[in-house]
């Protein structure tokens, strides 16, 4: 079961999805409508739920509208989900619906989604990685391997962090007030005037403080946020990093050790391929939306 037909399965039995028969569009791509109903279940997908009557937010609307000219431009450059794939991704998601005791067309029925929207949500990811696997050429998956290799070998890093978080809605000022702060701290250690697993216990505002910010042994992906794990891996053993900022907070990161990995270019080639083809679909919306008619409706 692929991460996209399972988010997809999760999302169709979600409580909402049975009832969510929402009239109105929000937006005309070229004439293609986007529902409300299409923006909902975006949502749902992104892990982002909306709450019945509240205002859609425009980010959510955009990501659709990025994803109706991507269908289109897939649709124009005659790229298709390869039809093996797509089977496959069918029968997973078909056992599924059936290990709930349901039949998958009456089940579809009942949520108000029809076979042919459920092929058309599992094709687009796979055609969208067919498309990138035609774009990108092998000398550029070689030199960012060769530029990225310890994200995509399975190096992992023994570290310590301090963070000192920081509300979504905070002002510019506070943060700018925790990085000082930390700038300060990071500076003290340098100097050998302060100890990184003691200024963890005195300031960080994570339950590691309790142990001295340990971290244990981490992987590139999965356990720190990805804007902290791109600053840590950079670094050798012994060397803390800037104030980072994430979601959470602001961080420190001391890094204790590195541990090599072993994974070569060909274990890492898919990472790598998607890491492109987030760029690349970047790129193609903001191309797109110059060369086609997008309305909004005033909702």
């Amino acid at each position: 079961m692929s991460a996209s037909s399972l988010m997809l399965l999760t999302v169709l039995i979600a409580p909402w999805f049975a009832d969510a028969d929402e009239p109105g569009y929000v937006a005309q791509v070229d004439g293609q409508k986007i529902s409300i109903r299409d923006v909902t279940f975006l949502a749902e997908l992104r892990g982002e739920p909306l709450d019945r009557g509240a205002k859609i937010p425009d980010r959510i609307v955009d990501e659709a509208i990025d994803r109706e000219l991507i269908r289109q431009f897939l649709a124009e450059k005659k790229v298709t989900a390869h039809p093996e794939l797509l089977a496959q991704q069918l029968q997973q998601v078909e056992a599924l619906i059936r290990r709930r005791q349901e039949e998958p067309e009456a089940f579809l029925t009942r949520l108000g989604f029809t076979q042919e929207q459920l092929e058309q949500e599992l094709s687009l990811p796979l055609a969208w990685a067919e498309y990138v696997r035609r774009t990108v050429h092998a000398t550029q998956i070689r030199q960012y391997f060769d530029e990225h290799r310890s994200e995509f070998d399975g190096t992992k890093i023994r570290a310590r962090h301090i963070v000192l978080q920081l509300p979504k809605d905070a002002p510019p000022k506070d943060l700018e007030i925790r990085q000082q702060r930390l700038a300060a701290v990071r500076k003290e250690i340098l100097a050998g005037q302060r100890d990184f697993a003691a200024a963890a216990r005195e300031i960080s505002e994570s339950p590691s403080k309790e142990t001295g910010g340990d971290l244990g042994i981490i992987p590139f992906r999965g356990r720190i946020p990805a804007s902290v794990a791109q600053a840590a891996f950079r670094l050798q053993s012994g060397e803390i990093t800037e104030p980072v900022v994430s979601p959470f907070g602001v961080h420190l990161v001391f890094v204790e050790e590195r541990i090599p990995g072993q994974l070569s270019l060909e274990d890492a080639r898919p990472q790598i391929l998607e890491v492109f083809g987030k760029g690349i679909w970047e790129q193609t919306a903001k191309q797109q939306r110059g060369k086609v008619k997008i309305t909004r409706p005033k909702l």
